[in-house]
């Protein structure tokens, strides 16, 4: 019963503090794509994804489950499915920040590193690269 409340007002929080984040970082649209442009989309993805998640899972879930709207079953199996968007939307966000970090090269440099490889940039390690180029053929 504990944690449960503790869930619900961590969830709360995260919900105030996502809100927030997404007021700042709202997308603007322009005609070119900057790096920094890509990095304000991905955080505001990635917040939407977070504070989506913490409405779901902490905040709506126990109030449905306190006032017996539906079962506990009911509410994961339909949870699992929004999951696919909360994931899914966190993930793409997260690819987003390698984009943006990628977008930060120089257009020579930018031709010689994919969007997988910025983790290990600058410094490239052989077995990294072979797995990197063999990624690539997919």
């Amino acid at each position: 019963m504990g944690g449960d409340i503790f869930s619900f007002f961590a969830g709360l929080a995260l919900m105030f503090f996502g809100s927030l984040v997404l007021i700042a970082f709202w997308p603007r649209r322009s005609r070119r794509e900057s790096g920094s442009e890509v990095l304000s989309l991905a955080i505001f993805l990635a917040a939407l994804a977070g504070v989506s998640n913490a409405f779901y899972w902490q905040v709506l879930t126990a109030l449905i489950l306190e006032f017996r709207l539906a079962t506990i079953f009911e509410v994961r199996a339909f949870g699992k499915w929004l999951d696919l968007l909360f994931k899914g939307g966190a993930a793409y966000a997260m690819f987003l920040h390698l984009k943006a970090l990628r977008a930060q090269l120089s257009p020579n440099e930018r031709k010689k590193w994919s969007v997988l490889e910025m983790p290990f940039y600058p410094n490239r390690r052989l077995c990294l690269v072979r797995l990197m180029r063999r990624w690539r053929k997919f």
